[in-house]
């Protein structure tokens, strides 16, 4: 069993490092590929995470926009290319955004470690979320 899961682990990780070279090569207009669309050419890129709902990175701006599961969208800036290539290839989604954008910790939902600011880049119905109701009683 073990030796079944290393041997799909190195596959993985082959897969990745060819992914990773191979990309310096393409020609990223005629790109079909989401995650190079989404690195290359401002691609909604949805993602199946506990936290974050889909991302959206600006290569020109160095925005990257990201709409959680809650509703909430913001946008980050000063992210690099490379920084956006890890969060694209990151296991989670969501742990990816508490170490490098965001600050845990109780009280401080709206602290970041950059620039930040809500944001919103797509439709509520386009993320399948529905609006937050906010009680009066």
């Amino acid at each position: 069993m073990l030796q079944w899961i290393s041997d799909r682990v190195e596959k993985v990780v082959r897969v990745v490092q060819k992914w990773s070279k191979s990309r310096h090569h393409l020609d990223i207009d005629h790109v079909d590929d989401p995650v190079s669309k989404f690195l290359h050419q401002k691609f909604t890129l949805f993602v199946i995470s506990s936290n974050v709902k889909a991302a959206m990175y600006d290569p020109d701006t160095q925005w990257l926009h990201i709409a959680y599961n809650n509703g909430d969208q913001w946008r980050y800036g000063q992210v690099s290319q490379v920084e956006v290539e890890r969060f694209a290839l990151a296991g989670s989604k969501g742990d990816w955004i508490w170490e490098n954008v965001r600050i845990k910790g109780k009280g401080n939902k709206h602290l970041h470690r950059r620039p930040a600011e809500p944001y919103h880049w797509i439709a509520p119905a386009a993320l399948n979320i529905r609006p937050k109701v906010h009680s009066h009683a």
